[in-house]
């Protein structure tokens, strides 16, 4: 017994030190031996054990206050062994049989493989927003990673030396893991597939919603009604989450959800605050050839507006692994439109990155625009990928917008328009029209239609 209290206690120290697997083990080992001996003395109406236990713990109570949340360390190794074993079942390559009876083994995945299916596996959903607008769905789903630096270490995919020093910015629960949150713009077409087996389908048509895959079709960017999107943001900030199924109490002005790969924020342009000729020169690296006709187009209805929130930090997968550099890539994430208009994009310094709007490698190597800045050329490439951003940057982007309706009601408020009217002008909804100008001190909570 004696044996016991102090092979547990030691064992149970060693761990909170160093909470490795072999110290987990032994602490298990020493533990059903405690159980064992404290069922007898529990048959005898002894708490002997539990009595010499709790003494050795307090003598060594002043070493166990060293330790900051010492029980901490043990669930940090939990959470990564679990995560550990489980990308374990979903890399693991394994061998299959053919009809023949022919062992097959399947090639080994290579660290890019890897890297791609461990993202992709390990992110949640966080929160979805959705409107239909005729047959299109469209969506910002936000998906969060949250995956320990010990895990890539363990299957040999090396990361970004950034990468690896962020892991002492933030929190100290942080501290050694990746954290971000991506938001994913997507647009879903409602189609009709003809089937071959008729006997099944009702009139041999087969219903389904297709992503949209690529930003660029037939050289026109995506593009969506601004009043739709701009109703999924204050969704957002209402923490109203689409479909009722999903977590829906998603905070985009939560620090925890920011992606830890960014620094901050580097500059935050919008078109309204530059010169002619500096948004001559923007507008050049952000908008490609072939789309100069369509936007053409949209500047005849209305006045054409830009928003550009840059950032530098490792975006990609391939960015992550530092494949082509350690140093961190530039990032920009525009916003284009007008007021019925409105489309996302993200263009980057990485003239390696994959996929790139055009198609041959004399683009890939100069990018969109070539502005010479002294000796040094600037390239910005743009992805072809349906848009995807940080929480830092949707939030910037959100703010933008929401305040530029809030200055709209409050100018027709001013000009002695009624909340009824303001709303239905503006074709947005009431309870926004109250809130802008209650929040603003324009009307009272006596005053509110609410």
């Amino acid at each position: 017994m004696k044996d016991i209290n102090k092979n547990f206690g030691q064992a149970f120290l060693d761990f909170l030190e160093q909470p490795t697997e072999e110290n987990l083990n032994k602490i298990n080992i020493i533990a059903q031996q405690y159980t064992n001996e404290w069922i007898k003395g529990k048959a005898s109406g002894s708490n002997d054990i539990q009595v010499k236990l709790n003494s050795m713990i307090m003598e060594e109570k002043e070493r166990l206050e060293g330790y900051q949340n010492p029980l901490k360390k043990a669930d940090t190794f939990n959470k990564t062994g679990l995560i550990i074993e489980k990308s374990d079942r979903f890399l693991s390559q394994k061998a299959y049989k053919t009809r023949g009876g022919k062992e097959i083994q399947k090639p080994i995945l290579n660290s890019v493989q890897k890297m791609n299916r461990i993202i992709n596996r390990f992110s949640n959903i966080e929160n979805r927003q959705a409107s239909k607008d005729g047959n299109e769905i469209i969506q910002i789903v936000s998906k969060s990673i949250a995956l320990p630096e010990d895990l890539f270490k363990y299957h040999e995919i090396n990361l970004a030396e950034d990468i690896i020093r962020s892991k002492n910015i933030g929190p100290e629960s942080d501290q050694g893991w990746i954290k971000y949150t991506t938001h994913y713009f997507n647009s879903l077409i409602d189609l009709e597939i003809e089937t071959k087996d008729k006997g099944r389908f009702k009139e041999g048509i087969i219903k389904k919603h297709q992503n949209r895959r690529w930003y660029f079709k037939d050289k026109n960017p995506w593009f969506v009604k601004k009043k739709l999107m701009v109703k999924l943001f204050k969704n957002m900030l209402r923490e109203e989450g689409y479909p009722s199924s999903e977590k829906n109490n998603f905070d985009i002005y939560d620090s925890s959800n920011d992606d830890m790969r960014i620094k901050n924020i580097i500059n935050v342009i919008k078109s309204d605050d530059l010169s002619a000729k500096d948004q001559h020169q923007s507008w050049k690296e952000i908008t490609h050839s072939v789309e100069e006709d369509y936007l053409r187009n949209l500047r005849k209805q209305s006045n054409l507006k830009f928003i550009i929130i840059e950032s530098a930090y490792h975006k990609t997968n391939r960015q992550m692994m530092g494949l082509h550099s350690n140093s961190v890539s530039r990032w920009r994430d525009v916003v284009i439109y007008n007021d019925g208009a409105i489309t996302f994009r993200s263009l980057t310094d990485d003239s390696y990155h994959v996929p790139a709007v055009g198609n041959t490698d004399e683009f890939r190597d100069l990018g969109i625009t070539d502005s010479t800045k002294g000796m040094m050329p600037s390239y910005w490439v743009m992805s072809n990928d349906m848009p995807q951003i940080s929480n830092q940057s949707l939030r910037e982007i959100i703010k933008i917008f929401v305040e530029e309706e809030k200055k709209q009601v409050i100018d027709l408020f001013e000009n002695k328009q009624t909340i009824i009217e303001i709303a239905t002008e503006l074709d947005i909804d009431i309870i926004d029209v109250d809130n802008y100008l209650k929040n603003d001190g324009l009307i009272s909570d006596t005053e509110s239609i609410l």
